[in-house]
């Protein structure tokens, strides 16, 4: 990674929150939405760093990765946060939900590792 310039205030990744089946009231039915928690973009603006939203990039979303890799999003941060959430599924390590009312997402643990 290149040493960041002096005039160019850092740029931090933020991974995005997944909202998988969202309300019918919100009018995006059949859809995911992919959101940042606006308390945290501003706490990273708050000190002087631009807060971009790293996307998910799902196979058949209709996204052509042409030039997309994860080894160009990371030369393009000079840092990234990890959202957090829910703890991680059970599946990502290799075990079963202990109960069927919270299975984890798993998308969003492939999407973070």
């Amino acid at each position: 990674m290149s040493p960041v310039a002096p005039d160019r205030p850092l740029r931090i990744g933020l991974s995005a929150r997944l909202m998988h089946t969202p309300p019918a009231e919100l009018g995006f039915p059949g859809k995911t939405l992919q959101y940042l928690e606006q308390s945290i973009a501003h706490w990273i603006m708050s000190r002087g760093a631009i807060a971009l939203m790293v996307p998910t990039l799902e196979s058949g979303g209709g996204l052509e990765r042409r030039g997309i890799s994860v080894k160009a999003v990371v030369a393009a941060l000079d840092g990234l946060v990890l959202q957090g959430g829910t703890d991680v599924s059970p599946l990502s390590y290799g075990e079963d939900p202990i109960s069927p009312l919270w299975p984890g997402d798993r998308v969003r643990d492939l999407y973070e590792i």
